[in-house]
């Protein structure tokens, strides 16, 4: 400042901060765990102190998505099986970006679970009935398939959940029953059949046939008559 005597004042100074008030944003779900083939949706909710939320930047595992709404669904294969990162950003009127907000996707193969079969036992001239019951979290069984001990590959039934076996010895037979999804997805299950000895024909040891019955000497107690 300058008076009128042509003296000047000394310099006098402010700092002026500027903030850019950019939106906020927060998705859901943050940290979750999902199956193969099922859809996961995820929302974001953005605000801004000073204007109006335009739009949302997606980007999964570092790969822009094509969605600028609050919402994006995703879907993984069970080859995407594992871990996926995932952020979003709000983008305001004044084209100001958020900082982003992330969520961590753990992806589960999922697939059919058969409820287990326990070990039996089965005896000659049975016949044995097995019957498997599977459920599937994201898709539907559509064939089921049997496997014997020494056998080559599958036995397809198709859509029987049953597979009968009859008797073929002593030697305990391990068996695997699988179970397949609309998604190509199999799961197993092993368990062990054993079989008992066949019954074998019957011959009296004790006491040996003889042709000559023995008395002891006395009176008999009753008269034996001799053809």
């Amino acid at each position: 400042m300058v008076d009128n005597n042509g003296f000047v004042s000394d310099t006098d100074t402010v700092q002026i901060h500027v903030m850019l008030h950019r939106p906020a944003v927060t998705v859901t779900p943050h940290d979750t765990a999902v199956y193969s083939y099922t859809n996961l949706k995820l929302r974001a909710s953005g605000s801004d102190s000073n204007g109006t939320v335009a739009r949302y930047s997606w980007m999964l595992d570092g790969r822009a998505e094509p969605i600028t709404s609050d919402s994006l669904t995703v879907t993984f294969d069970a080859g995407s099986a594992g871990t996926h990162f995932l952020t979003v950003t709000a983008i305001d009127t004044d084209s100001l970006a958020s900082p982003p907000d992330s969520a961590i996707i753990t992806v589960l193969p999922g697939g059919p679970t058969i409820t287990p079969l326990h070990d039996t036992t089965m005896s000659n001239l049975d016949t044995l009935h097995l019957a498997c019951q599977a459920s599937d979290s994201s898709g539907t069984i559509v064939k089921y398939l049997w496997q014997l001990s020494g056998g080559t590959g599958w036995s397809d039934s198709t859509t029987g959940a049953t597979h009968i076996l009859t008797y073929t010895g002593t030697t305990p037979l391990r068996v695997i029953v699988g179970a397949r999804d609309n998604h190509g997805l199999v799961g197993t299950d092993t368990f062990t059949v054993n079989f008992n000895l066949g019954p074998a024909s019957l011959a009296v040891t004790i006491p040996q046939p003889v042709d000559t019955v023995m008395l002891p000497q006395g009176t008999p107690a009753c008269s034996l008559t001799f053809a």
